[in-house]
Order: C-alpha cells, then structure tokens, then sequence
C-alpha cells in the first residue's frame, strides 16, 4: 500500500541527504544552521518537555549493594 504523503516527505528527506551526500553531521550542521537563521527571524523554539518517571535508573553492581543482614 503506498501513501502519497508518506511518498513525498520520503522523497524530499532523500533529496535532502543526497544534497549533502548522506552525510550525516552535514545535514546536522545545516539542519542546526537554519534552526539559528530562523531565530534571528524571531522564530521562537520550545524545548521538550521534561519527562519525569520515563528515565530508568541504572542497576547497580553487586559491589555498590549494602551487605545483606542475616535473619535471626
């Protein structure tokens, strides 16, 4: 099943790489470029918001564990 509007943001993202030859820190340099031009313009970006409780805390070793105690 082919979908045009997914055909043509697909065909204009590979128009994009090919212009920097699928380099990737290219496109990144100018992705970030027009992102600086647009704020000189007075575009104002929001950042992400914070997503508390998605962050998963690492487990820790068996050496950072505390000693277990011992059932009396």
């Amino acid at each position: 099943m082919s979908d045009p509007i997914l055909d043509e943001i697909r065909r204009y993202r590979d128009e994009q790489a090919a212009k920097f030859n699928y380099d990737l820190a290219a496109i990144f340099r100018d992705v970030k470029g027009r992102e600086e031009e647009s704020r000189r313009n007075g575009r104002v970006f929001i950042s992400a918001p914070d997503m508390p409780g998605k962050l998963i805390e690492p487990t820790p070793s068996t050496d950072e564990l505390p000693p277990r105690q011992s059932a009396a």
